[in-house]
Protein backbone atom coordinates (compact mmCIF):
# COMPACT_ATOMS: atom_id res chain seq x y z
CA UNK A 1 0.00 0.00 0.00
CA UNK A 2 2.82 2.52 0.77
CA UNK A 3 4.07 1.80 -2.26
CA UNK A 4 0.87 2.43 -4.41
CA UNK A 5 0.02 5.89 -2.51
CA UNK A 6 3.46 7.14 -2.94
CA UNK A 7 3.03 5.85 -6.92
CA UNK A 8 0.10 7.91 -7.01
CA UNK A 9 1.77 10.95 -5.02
CA UNK A 10 -0.60 10.63 -2.22
CA UNK A 11 1.84 10.61 0.62
CA UNK A 12 5.16 12.35 1.08
CA UNK A 13 8.68 11.15 -0.16
CA UNK A 14 6.67 9.38 -3.08
CA UNK A 15 10.27 9.50 -4.90
CA UNK A 16 11.61 7.87 -1.85
CA UNK A 17 9.18 4.70 -1.64
CA UNK A 18 8.99 4.31 -4.88
CA UNK A 19 10.55 1.72 -7.41
CA UNK A 20 14.35 1.16 -7.30
CA UNK A 21 15.88 1.11 -10.95
CA UNK A 22 17.96 -1.62 -10.74
CA UNK A 23 15.54 -4.25 -8.90
CA UNK A 24 12.32 -3.14 -10.22
CA UNK A 25 10.72 -3.49 -6.80
CA UNK A 26 9.43 -1.49 -4.00
CA UNK A 27 12.20 -1.81 -1.38
CA UNK A 28 12.49 0.76 0.40
CA UNK A 29 8.42 0.72 0.81
CA UNK A 30 8.56 -2.94 1.67
CA UNK A 31 11.13 -1.79 4.72
CA UNK A 32 9.09 0.75 5.50
CA UNK A 33 6.80 -1.82 6.55
CA UNK A 34 9.11 -4.12 8.34
CA UNK A 35 10.31 -1.37 10.35
CA UNK A 36 6.45 -0.82 11.49
CA UNK A 37 5.88 -3.95 12.08
CA UNK A 38 9.08 -4.51 14.37
CA UNK A 39 8.13 -1.35 15.98
CA UNK A 40 4.89 -2.53 17.18
CA UNK A 41 5.90 -5.93 17.76
CA UNK A 42 8.31 -4.42 20.30
CA UNK A 43 5.46 -3.03 22.06
CA UNK A 44 4.67 -6.07 23.51
CA UNK A 45 7.89 -5.66 25.39
CA UNK A 46 6.76 -2.80 26.92
CA UNK A 47 2.84 -3.79 27.91
CA UNK A 48 0.42 -5.99 27.88
CA UNK A 49 -1.96 -3.61 28.11
CA UNK A 50 -0.18 -1.01 25.40
CA UNK A 51 -0.09 -4.16 22.72
CA UNK A 52 -3.82 -5.35 23.74
CA UNK A 53 -4.49 -1.36 23.04
CA UNK A 54 -2.65 -1.25 19.60
CA UNK A 55 -5.10 -4.85 18.48
CA UNK A 56 -8.06 -3.08 19.88
CA UNK A 57 -7.46 0.27 17.88
CA UNK A 58 -7.09 -2.43 14.60
CA UNK A 59 -10.22 -4.01 15.01
CA UNK A 60 -12.32 -1.22 15.66
CA UNK A 61 -10.93 0.73 12.32
CA UNK A 62 -11.49 -1.98 10.37
CA UNK A 63 -14.68 -2.77 11.74
CA UNK A 64 -15.45 1.21 10.98
CA UNK A 65 -13.93 0.82 7.29
CA UNK A 66 -17.03 -1.26 7.08
CA UNK A 67 -19.46 0.26 8.80
CA UNK A 68 -18.65 4.12 6.67
CA UNK A 69 -19.96 2.92 3.46
CA UNK A 70 -22.53 0.98 4.93
CA UNK A 71 -23.60 4.16 6.51
CA UNK A 72 -23.17 6.24 3.93
CA UNK A 73 -25.59 3.76 1.99
CA UNK A 74 -28.24 3.83 4.50
CA UNK A 75 -28.27 8.04 5.08
CA UNK A 76 -27.99 9.10 1.24
CA UNK A 77 -30.12 6.41 -0.43
CA UNK A 78 -32.52 5.31 2.63
CA UNK A 79 -32.98 8.13 5.11
CA UNK A 80 -32.31 11.28 2.87
CA UNK A 81 -33.07 9.76 -0.52
CA UNK A 82 -30.66 11.90 -2.22
CA UNK A 83 -28.78 9.16 -4.12
CA UNK A 84 -31.47 6.39 -5.99
CA UNK A 85 -30.29 2.79 -4.73
CA UNK A 86 -29.40 0.47 -7.66
CA UNK A 87 -29.01 -2.59 -6.38
CA UNK A 88 -26.91 -5.40 -8.57
CA UNK A 89 -27.48 -8.82 -9.65
CA UNK A 90 -27.33 -9.81 -5.68
CA UNK A 91 -29.02 -7.27 -3.83
CA UNK A 92 -31.53 -8.46 -1.45
CA UNK A 93 -34.27 -5.30 -2.12
CA UNK A 94 -35.87 -3.72 0.97
CA UNK A 95 -34.49 -6.13 3.40
CA UNK A 96 -31.10 -4.69 2.62
CA UNK A 97 -31.56 -2.07 4.42
CA UNK A 98 -33.01 -3.45 7.77
CA UNK A 99 -30.12 -5.31 7.06
CA UNK A 100 -27.28 -2.33 6.76
CA UNK A 101 -28.79 -0.74 9.85
CA UNK A 102 -28.49 -4.05 12.12
CA UNK A 103 -24.60 -4.40 10.87
CA UNK A 104 -24.47 -0.81 11.59
CA UNK A 105 -25.93 -1.28 14.84
CA UNK A 106 -23.71 -4.56 15.72
CA UNK A 107 -20.60 -2.73 14.47
CA UNK A 108 -21.29 0.10 17.07
CA UNK A 109 -21.85 -2.56 20.41
CA UNK A 110 -18.32 -4.20 18.93
CA UNK A 111 -16.44 -0.76 19.12
CA UNK A 112 -17.46 -0.36 22.65
CA UNK A 113 -16.64 -3.72 24.06
CA UNK A 114 -13.35 -3.69 22.08
CA UNK A 115 -12.90 -0.16 23.82
CA UNK A 116 -13.37 -1.45 27.70
CA UNK A 117 -10.46 -2.74 29.92
CA UNK A 118 -9.47 -6.45 29.29
CA UNK A 119 -9.28 -6.97 33.12
CA UNK A 120 -10.89 -6.35 36.09
CA UNK A 121 -10.30 -4.20 38.57
CA UNK A 122 -9.02 -1.48 36.49
CA UNK A 123 -5.59 0.21 37.13
CA UNK A 124 -3.73 2.65 35.27
CA UNK A 125 -1.59 -0.04 34.37
CA UNK A 126 -3.92 -2.25 32.69
CA UNK A 127 -6.47 -0.12 31.33
CA UNK A 128 -6.69 0.28 27.24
Amino acid sequence: MIYAFARDGAIPGGKFFGMNETTKTPITAVWAVVVVSILLGMLRFASVAAINAVFSLCAIALDWSYMIPIFCKLLFCGVLGMVPFKGGPFHMGKLGFVVDGIACTWILFVSGILMMPTVYPVTAINMN
